[in-house]
């Protein structure tokens, strides 16, 4: 399955805001362990994110650390992502 990855460090709690173009999109919010288990193809959590029809996801994090924000285009399109850190 295609999908655009962007990692990220954090010393704390912010807000993660990913400006889409193109179709709809899941927008997920992963720390290290589940984004690796997403990589597995195993079932991972996500810290917040959903399905986005309009622009721009909010992805809220609540502590520092390592995080990885993962885009995957709706059916049969595509998408660009900005990602900016607030």
């Amino acid at each position: 399955m295609p999908y655009i990855h962007y990692q990220f460090s954090s010393r704390g709690s912010g807000t993660a805001i990913v400006h889409l173009t193109g179709v709809e999109s899941d927008v997920v919010l992963f720390d290290r362990r589940n984004y690796d288990l997403f990589r597995q193809g195993a079932s991972p959590s996500y810290r917040a994110g959903g399905h986005y029809t309009s622009s721009p996801a909010r992805l809220p994090f609540a502590s520092g650390g390592e995080w990885h924000i993962v885009i995957i285009p709706g059916w049969g399109g595509q998408v660009t992502a900005q990602v900016e850190l607030v």
